[in-house]
């Protein structure tokens, strides 16, 4: 479980007294669907970074299975990062020399194991969505969309608790959005959590909490 208490992060115009998050309290339990939304000044995607321990917070706390993390060195916080969060940004980060598979494998660099058992679970995730066909394809070859799925099957190859996903829906049809979606239901029913930054409230699966948010505040839930 994750517990932020009186969370502030600072913006660019932080000498104007001005927060990207300001005085944010939260939970967010396992095996649940969170919809984030706002528009792009709402913070939805500040709070996203903070969650996922991408970037700082100036005051406040963090609870991670009842343990305050926010003092940790960067260092420590990675290796909790990476071992329960996968994070798929707007903007799919790629290293467009590799291919799918060897673009899929990278995160699980941090673990001791063969690069045969790394491309072996890698290999799994496509089956899964039926893209093993992309494996030796490079990251230019593929459409938006298909970017987006990758990086969704990359954020799970260490087995995390957590899925994170940032505001990728700009760049999909309504076709691709509901496929998306229906992905994202069927990680929860893989006893995965997923939080999902939108900039209008998703209605074609199930959520189990809105959290709508304005100018860097947890607006009032509005199920």
């Amino acid at each position: 479980m994750i517990r932020l208490e009186n969370i502030f992060k600072s913006s660019h115009a932080l000498q104007k007294g001005i927060f990207s998050l300001n005085n944010i309290n939260v939970n967010f339990n396992l095996n649940q669907i969170y919809n984030l939304v706002g528009d792009s000044h709402s913070g939805n995607r500040d709070l996203l970074l903070v969650v996922g321990l991408i970037d700082d917070f100036v005051a406040g706390s963090y609870y991670f299975n009842n343990k305050d993390i926010g003092k940790l060195s960067d260092k420590k916080k990675a290796k909790i990062r990476v071992k329960n969060f996968g994070i798929v940004l707007e903007k799919p980060l790629f290293i467009n020399n590799l291919t799918i598979l060897e673009n899929i494998i990278l995160p699980l660099n941090f673990k001791k194991i063969t690069l045969d058992n790394k491309k072996d679970i890698a290999i799994k995730l496509l089956n899964k969505y039926n893209l093993e066909d992309l494996a030796d394809l490079y990251p230019s070859n593929l459409s938006y969309y298909q970017q987006q799925v990758i990086s969704l099957i990359r954020a799970q190859v260490n087995n995390p608790n957590f899925i994170l996903i940032d505001n990728v829906f700009k760049g999909m049809n309504n076709i691709e959005i509901d496929e998306y979606l229906q992905y994202l239901k069927d990680l929860k029913e893989d006893n995965k959590t997923i939080m999902i930054v939108s900039d209008e409230k998703i209605t074609a699966i199930e959520i189990d909490q809105v959290i709508y948010m304005d100018k860097g505040r947890v607006l009032e839930d509005a199920n």
